[in-house]
This record gives C-alpha cells, structure tokens and sequence, in this order.
C-alpha cells in the first residue's frame, strides 16, 4: 500500500534561520521535480529533484526546481518519496544542517508551546544563549507567538547582542502575518509599547541616529510606533540644530562629521517620509504604512 503524501513539513535548527519554519505541499511548474513544499510568506522551497536528492533551496520569485536565481541551502542524499530527517548537508547555508520531519497543524501548535517553555526555563537558569536558540525554533514553529520574540531579544540583551536583539524585533516588524490583517487580534497597543521598549534598549534613541535612519525602513521596524517616533524626534532634532552655535571646537567637528554622516546615510530622506506619514496616517495601520513607506 502506497503511503500517505505528506502535507506539512518542519525544519529545524538551520544555521541559516531563514530556512527554519513550516513547510506546506505546493505544486511546482517544472518537470525536474518531485514532491515539493513552500515555506508560506517566502520563496522557500523543501523539495526532491530528478538527481534524487532533496534540497532546501531559495527558488525564487517563479518557485522553480533551478535557476540563475536559485540557492541551495542544504541538501540529502538520501532518495524517497518523504524527505529525510537527518543526513542534510551544508551547501550554500550556514552550519549547522537542519532536521526535517512530518507534522501536522495540532504538533506544531504543541512542538511550539513546547520549545518556548524551554526558552523561558532556560532564560530562568541564566542559560542565555540556549534560550536564545529555542525562543528561535518557537517563532519558526508559530510565527504569531509574540512571547517568543521578546524572550529571544531580551535572551541577546543579556548577553549584550544588542544588535541580535534589534534583528529579532525587525523580524516581527516584518512578519508577513501582520501584513494580512492579523494585527488588531495578535498585536495590541500593550505589545506595541513592549517591543518599542526593546528596540530603546537595543538601539537607544539618540546613541546613534545615523544607523537608525540607514537601517529603519530595510528592517521594517517602522510598525512599532512609539520607538520611531522617537526616532523621528531625534531625527529633526538633528537637523534643527545643524546652525546652533557650538564654542567647543572639538564638539564643533564631531556635530558636522555626525551630520555629514546623516546625510551620507538618507537621513534627511528617511525623515521626510516619516514627517509626511505621521501627518497623514492617525491610527496605527500596517498595511497603509506599508505602501507609503514603500513608495
């Protein structure tokens, strides 16, 4: 008896976390391939090609088996119809391989609940980086579990990784289940503040506004709210007072370097389009913000 198409994957513990996640079936346009999955939101693909291995590959924009724009991440050796579990190795991804297994809706919800736990025992034993790593497996597994992302930063600030723990809140400011309408029953004006609180302690405002406005809209932190305004406070403060007389010399140079270095970076750019969002936008909407910001 033939066995059961597997409809869901999980893979874990990839040193390219991108690749973690869930994997769902898909059907691929391109007869070198076999049994295929999609990672929702990406280009992600786990599939088995007509050599008889399967990879964890970047398949781009059209999600084909190969292509100029093709990267394979990992791959096994290992032929059959249902991926493999172990054996992965490192192609074009970072150490370490990841484990692959079956799972449904209802192992997932639990392997999640189950990893953040873990997370936040470890964050109570002190043991800071492995917190770290299971905080990780928990968003891969549930994208929508919040706690999971503030264990994971509040993890990386213990170990004083503040630029790992800024990443970690940008990867919830641009998760794609906030894009698709999700916000007002997952993310309330209470987990607003906390995240914006995070991103004030892993990127003080004012401690270097330069990088803030070079990295703000590729990191898409610009959903939480109260941290950019701040931002954009420090961003006009900046400029306002570019002609304030300075007697020290030395305090002189630095404040022209730091401009010089604000324009170098599109600050002046960056703080327009945040003057003429604020203005026009009252309410706390994603997908408006999106577009305008992306404009």
């Amino acid at each position: 008896t033939p066995s059961e198409v597997v409809e869901t994957y999980v893979v874990l513990g990839a040193g390219s976390r991108e690749v973690n996640g869930v994997y769902s079936t898909v059907d691929i346009k391109d007869d070198g391939a076999g049994p295929s999955y999609r990672k929702e939101g990406t280009d992600l693909g786990l599939l088995r090609f007509r050599d008889g291995f399967w990879y964890l590959s970047d398949c781009g924009k059209e999600f084909k088996a190969c292509g100029e724009d093709h990267v394979d991440y990992y791959v096994c050796a290992v032929d059959g119809s249902d991926a493999p579990r172990k054996g992965w190795e490192v192609e074009q991804g970072v150490a370490p391989a990841p484990e692959v297994q079956a799972a449904d809706s209802k192992s997932i919800s639990g392997m999640a609940a189950k990893a953040l736990k873990q997370a936040q025992a470890y964050m109570g034993q002190k043991k800071y980086a492995l917190a770290a790593r299971e905080a990780g497996s928990a968003q891969a597994l549930d994208p929508k579990l919040l706690e999971g992302y503030a264990v994971e930063a509040e993890a990386h600030l213990q170990l004083d990784q503040r630029d790992d723990a800024f990443d970690t809140v940008a990867r919830l400011g641009g998760a794609v289940w906030l894009r698709e309408g999700y916000a007002d029953e997952h993310y309330t004006k209470l987990d607003r503040q906390r995240f914006s609180e995070i991103l004030q302690r892993a990127r003080p405002i004012g401690d270097d506004v330069v990088q803030l406005t070079q990295t703000l809209l590729e990191h898409r932190v610009h959903r939480f709210l109260d941290y950019i305004l701040g931002v954009t406070k420090q961003v006009h403060l900046l400029i306002d007072n570019e002609g304030e007389p300075v007697d020290d010399a030395a305090e002189l140079r630095q404040q022209k370097e730091r401009l010089k270095l604000f324009r170098q970076n599109g600050g002046l750019q960056c703080a327009e389009v945040l003057r003429s969002l604020y203005r026009s936008i009252d309410v706390f909407c994603f997908d408006s913000r999106d577009t305008a910001l992306s404009r």
